[in-house]
């Protein structure tokens, strides 16, 4: 068994897939609060590669409507465009608004979603994806939530655009989607019993394990032993410790 580490490594490699996974189009990401700025993290830093084939919006407003809430992320997405108008026009990119836009200005969840998907599949030649990561900072209409997510799953019709949606471990929200065939659901998180059963694990593997094996990296043993002890100490166990 892999320790820790390598299991939120799994994890974070999961992410990618779900990116270029042609049949989801949203990821529903368990996890509890205090672990959020690592798959975040990792996103910045893969956003800050030039080989990082995808774009990446952030959409952390509070869901205080269905209407206001979807009204703030069309004006996310129009301020991209407009912020980088002029290389979007450099490749081609579909920014105009259009009259059936207009026709569409009172239900701002279907006017967003159709421009993401017209500016999506008019950069396919530069970019894979549109990747919009929503994070409310609090959802104060629980009942309405699940409702837009499902819209999005339901509604997507390509995969150049994706959605990757924090979703609380312990109150979650989104259960009634579990099933939806485009979600795909990962749960970003390890009991402290797991945690402390694969960094022992590391432990058993010896020093060295001969001419015909890989020795053990020093570095993740000494991981392993401050995890044990840091697990051992929080249950009072200090002897073990």
């Amino acid at each position: 068994m892999s320790g820790p580490e390598s299991f939120f490594e799994d994890k974070l490699a999961e992410l990618d897939g779900f990116l270029v996974d042609p049949d989801r189009s949203v990821m529903r990401l368990i996890i509890d609060p205090e672990m959020k700025r690592m798959p975040l993290r990792y996103l910045e830093c893969r956003d800050a590669d030039d080989s990082f084939a995808h774009l990446l919006f952030n959409h952390t407003a509070t869901f205080d409507s269905h209407l206001h809430w979807n009204q703030a992320l069309l004006a996310l997405l129009d301020g991209e465009i407009r912020d980088n108008a002029e290389d979007l026009e450099e490749v081609g990119a579909d920014t105009a608004y259009r009259k059936e836009d207009a026709d569409l200005k009172d239900k701002p969840w279907r006017l967003f979603l159709y421009r993401a998907e017209r500016l999506a599949i008019s950069l396919r030649d530069v970019i894979d994806s549109l990747v919009f990561v929503l994070d409310p900072e609090e959802v104060i209409e629980p009942e309405n939530w699940p409702f837009n997510i499902r819209y999005f799953a339901d509604r997507v019709s390509t995969p150049a655009v994706k959605f990757i949606v924090f979703e609380d471990r312990v109150e979650p929200l989104l259960e009634d989607i579990e099933e939806h065939p485009k979600v795909y659901n990962q749960l970003f998180w390890l009991s402290p019993e797991q945690i402390e059963k694969r960094a022992e694990s590391q432990l058993e593997t010896p020093v060295s394990v001969g001419a015909a094996g890989t020795p053990a990296d020093p570095v993740e043993r000494r991981r392993a032993l401050s995890t044990v002890g840091i697990m051992a100490n929080a249950r009072k166990d200090h002897a073990r410790a």
